[in-house]
């Protein structure tokens, strides 16, 4: 009796190593790398800063405060709901979709 259990766990065992060892197999696989997503997510990046930090540089100076609002929550929205159909399609573009390490994206002051 005992040798009938030990070798029906010893069973389960090797089963299940086997599984697993075919479910990373089947796992394997490359996932392309979408670089219009990427560049897509590094020019929000850019505009984000913009939006965040640099009134006070370049043809921004000279806007009034009520026009770098409205540019502000212009951007911040746009972009919100960008992200939200980007990650309701992709779920979050990480390194195996975009490539490399992604910028910090701001949305209405949270970071995504």
């Amino acid at each position: 009796m005992k040798r009938l259990i030990l070798l029906f766990v010893a069973g389960l065992i090797l089963f299940n190593c086997r599984q697993t060892i075919g479910q990373n197999k089947k796992g394997e696989r490359k996932i392309k790398i979408n670089q219009g997503l990427a560049n897509e997510l590094k020019d929000m990046a850019a505009v984000d800063q913009i939006a965040v930090y640099m009134r006070q540089e370049g043809k921004y100076k000279d806007w009034t405060l009520e026009r770098w609002n409205n540019f502000k929550d212009s951007v911040f929205t746009t972009h919100k709901k960008r992200l939200e159909i980007i990650f309701e399609k992709f779920g979050y573009p990480g390194y195996s979709l975009v490539g490399g390490r992604l910028p910090k994206l701001l949305v209405n002051g949270a970071t995504l």
